[in-house]
């Protein structure tokens, strides 16, 4: 297998490691300044297109630094030379999917959402006209940290080590700016993500979506109660209005009222079975008229780039069954 690859962070890194394993060649790496094999510079950025064409499979590996236009043009360009391409990025999906929808038996977009569940995947899997409820933890960040306050560690430990383990977006330093980029950027664009590629209606951009960003004093709440609250994320077909919810939003979405933030678990038995260890994202489906079909859940690791990258392999498999 030919692949080429474009990033060269934590996710670009480890792909090329697993990559190595699998005696998948690495034709090209696409860095900021050009096309790169062997370590070797060997063209300009402007060109990688044409090493795009002798590759069976392209693996898009960039963070979202824009609203996702700069990796919805990478995609939409090499699908049109009838290339697959595999991404874990979150912008393109979520703000550019009427682009993309055409395309998208030649995208592997498992890795966007829940990283290593395959979150996505079940969602599709188990969708229908009966589901009239689904509640999810899609931020495996914001999950690690709250785990580990509830485990004694204070917020700026808990940061710390999210950061060492790769769990943080780059760039960000101050606590307060990492929580509000996680829960008003993230969180956003995999909720559109999930709602578009299930089809749930009229597709959805994260950019219209408005979210309460956290203050420094709902940060000290957040903090005391970090035994009790979680970010969780709610669809329902009937509106429910939550209280006690910190930042987060309310989103309207044809007959989907979405409900996203920092939930008083506890109070809730279906938010208590949603309640994950350490960095896993977690779904849970209701079917029927008051559940009357059952309840299904999903759970696993979330965010990382070994969950991520083994998702993106996988669905780079899909393509040549």
């Amino acid at each position: 297998m030919k692949v080429g690859i474009i990033g060269v962070g934590n996710i670009g890194l480890e792909l090329r490691g697993k990559l190595g394993l699998l005696d998948w060649d690495v034709e090209f790496v696409l860095k900021s300044d050009g096309v790169y094999k062997n370590e070797q510079k060997i063209d300009v950025l402007e060109n990688y297109l044409s090493y795009c064409e002798s590759v069976d499979v392209v693996f898009l590996a960039i963070p979202t630094s824009d609203d996702g236009k700069v990796a919805s043009d990478y995609i939409y360009n090499i699908v049109n030379k009838n290339i697959p391409v595999v991404t874990c990025e979150k912008g393109a999906l979520s703000n550019y999917y009427s682009r993309l929808e055409p395309y998208l038996d030649k995208i592997g977009y498992s890795a966007s959402v829940g990283g290593g569940t395959r979150l996505l995947n079940y969602a599709e899997t188990m969708m229908s006209e009966d589901v009239t409820s689904m509640h999810l933890i899609v931020n495996g960040t914001l999950n690690y940290i709250f785990e580990q306050m509830s485990k004694d560690e204070s917020i700026g430990e808990a940061v710390k080590n999210a950061q060492r383990l790769g769990y943080v977006e780059p760039g960000a330093t101050d606590i307060l700016d990492i929580i509000n980029g996680e829960a008003c950027s993230d969180v956003p664009m995999k909720i559109s993500i999930l709602h578009n590629v299930c089809g749930l209606g009229k597709p959805i951009k994260a950019k219209d979506i408005k979210v309460k960003k956290i203050s420094k004093i709902e940060l000290e709440q957040l903090i005391d109660e970090a035994h009790l609250r979680r970010y969780v994320v709610s669809f329902r077909k009937n509106f429910l209005e939550e209280d006690g919810v910190i930042g987060g939003f309310v989103y309207k979405a044809g007959e989907w009222n979405i409900c996203a933030g920092f939930k008083d678990i506890s109070k809730n038995k279906i938010y208590m079975q949603l309640k994950s260890s350490e960095v896993n994202n977690a779904i849970l489906i209701t079917k029927g008229v008051y559940n009357a079909d059952g309840i299904y859940k999903l759970k696993g690791p979330g965010a990382g780039a070994g969950p991520t990258t083994s998702s993106m392999i996988k669905d780079a498999m899909t393509f040549f069954k």
